[in-house]
């Protein structure tokens, strides 16, 4: 298998949507059953044809080509797939048929009642691929220029999960050697593979399968006052953008400054002294007492109201802050945490005709932040250290990687083999004049299942598959091949992986990148919302899981 991507599968994409519509509409009644898809495919040509502007253009940064390449591969995967399928039908769907009645009834017959499931998921795919296109190249219009918009969109592979739960060494390049591992949320059983066998039962020698990898879409609001549109990024001149995001702050500061004073002020600042001459700081008296029953030296330096307030008191000095609240909010600590709670009972009580004033003792100059401050709520989950799972939204998913055009449009064709279940191997495509290995003929598990004609395997790139990924075998190696395919494995794979550490000498500089045309950007949306509507958000568009109804 091989899952390196190049950036000729942009315009490797266009050109199978644009193939797959075109199949759709010469087929007898398809242009009716099937417009919606058509009309996406031809979306997906336009929308990928201008990314690919973009990219020659140096007006994508290099992680957006990586996350682009990924969600536009899962959907070449995906069309590539439906086509391959479609075509043992296609001749029955064309207006006269294929001459054979029979044939045509039946052929008619199995895609109407097989192929309806497929058609649902493709237009899944590719509604996630065009939300994630548009999201992705919205945000690149602002790379470089200044503005700097309260949100972040990564579109991260599962295979680099492991990286945080283990200590092993890890190749430089993920192409040549990588684990892969399930989402734990969307796992799916092996086919036949049964828990209480060993795993390594399971894998056959030879057995060729296909791996699902998945990745997350990791769209995060830094947390502000608005909720952030993912789908709708604003596209304007960056100067507008810039005055409105300055008014914006200005607003939000104003409304963090008045979540402050809702605080129980009075109460709290019997627990902070003013600095004479600086009316925006204060100590902490309480750090100062703790540091003197310590003996310690450490001077506590002074805080800034807004942070005091807000932040430093609320949580540092927890027992006292919660002590100040209404019974009906605390129902939420745990008790063990409750009994920690100091009693407000010391503090002098708040006297209508003592004068304070929140407005007085804190105003706008002493507010530098423009976010929310945490409520109460939130604290309590804190203070209570209860286990938090970050939220990300599942991304794209890649079935398998060969492209229709072979390895053609790769730098390393000398690695790549021919892979087929045909009687003969079919001839290399005639942009694959580097192919020297010789092809590996595998026998399909199943009559319907066969390989394409450009199936390729990568003998550089190297994979340990966790038995508990999901995956479909396809079928195992003719006995036939099998010297041939573990001869040119250890030939090439062993020499590739013991050659990684070169792989970052003298690295090339790639020029920085520029900020994405808008009005490009403008035409990508346009096309995108032209079939999606107003809902061109990714989170409206994710696959579902097990766990779902």
């Amino acid at each position: 298998m091989s899952f390196g991507f190049s950036v000729g599968d942009i315009l490797a994409g266009a050109q199978l949507a644009y193939t797959l519509s075109k199949s759709l509409s010469e087929a007898k009644g398809a242009s009716n059953e099937y417009q919606e898809l058509i009309a996406q495919l031809n979306v997906v040509h336009k929308v990928l044809i201008h990314v690919d502007e973009l990219r020659t253009a140096n007006q994508l940064a290099q992680a957006t080509v990586n996350a682009l390449l990924f969600t536009i591969n899962t959907t070449n995967e995906a069309i590539e797939t439906f086509l391959t399928q479609y075509e043992t039908y296609e001749d029955s769907l064309r207006q006269g048929g294929s001459g054979n009645i029979v044939k045509d009834v039946y052929k008619k017959g199995r895609w109407a009642t097989q192929m309806s499931n497929k058609v649902r998921d493709l237009k899944g795919t590719l509604s996630m691929m065009l939300a994630a296109v548009n999201c992705l190249v919205s945000l690149a219009c602002y790379y470089n220029t200044g503005y700097q918009p309260k949100c972040t969109v990564d579109i991260i592979p599962s295979y680099q999960e492991p990286l945080r739960y283990h200590s092993s060494s890890w190749a430089k390049d993920i192409k040549l050697a990588a684990s892969i591992y399930s989402d734990p949320g969307n796992l799916t059983l092996c086919p036949g593979f049964d828990k209480q066998q060993a795993p390594d039962s399971f894998f056959r020698p030879g057995q060729i399968f296909s791996a699902q990898i998945a990745s997350y879409m990791d769209m995060e609001s830094k947390r502000g006052f608005r909720k952030i549109d993912f789908g709708n990024l604003p596209l304007e001149p960056i100067p507008t953008l810039k005055e409105k995001a300055k008014a914006e702050s200005l607003e939000d500061r104003k409304k963090r400054l008045a979540q402050i004073r809702g605080l129980p002020l009075e109460r709290m600042v019997q627990y902070c002294e003013d600095i004479p001459h600086d009316p925006g700081i204060v100590n902490c008296l309480l750090c100062r007492a703790k540091l003197r029953t310590k003996n310690s030296k450490r001077n506590i330096g002074p805080v800034p109201k807004g942070l005091w307030a807000s932040l430093h008191f609320r949580i540092q000095h927890w027992e006292h802050y919660f002590s100040m609240l209404p019974p009906d909010v605390l129902r939420g600590l745990r008790k063990d945490r409750r009994r920690r709670l100091v009693p407000s009972k010391d503090l002098t009580p708040p006297n209508p005709g003592s004068g304070f004033s929140a407005e007085k003792w804190i105003d706008l100059t002493d507010v530098t932040k423009d976010v929310p401050i945490q409520t109460d709520e939130e604290l309590i989950r804190v203070v209570n250290e209860t286990s938090t799972f970050n939220h990300y939204l599942r991304g794209p998913v890649l079935i398998q990687r060969y492209s229709r055009q072979g390895c053609g449009d790769q730098p390393d064709q000398e690695l790549f083999g021919i892979l087929h279940s045909s009687d003969e191997p079919p001839a290399p495509m005639p942009n694959e004049t580097g192919i020297v290995l010789s092809p590996v003929q595998m026998k399909s598990d199943h009559p319907s299942t066969a390989l394409s004609r450009t199936a390729r395997i990568h003998y550089g790139r190297a994979y340990r598959i966790s038995h508990e990924l999901p995956v479909q075998s396809i079928g195992l190696i003719q006995d036939a091949s099998m010297e041939v395919l573990l001869d040119q494995f250890e030939a090439n794979v062993c020499r590739t992986i013991g050659d990684t550490e070169d792989l970052s000498d003298n690295p090339i500089p790639e020029p920085e990148a520029e900020a994405a045309d808008i009005n490009v950007a403008k035409v990508i949306r346009e096309n995108i919302a032209s079939v999606l509507g107003s809902k061109m958000s990714p989170d409206m568009y994710q696959p579902p899981t097990k766990f779902d109804n």
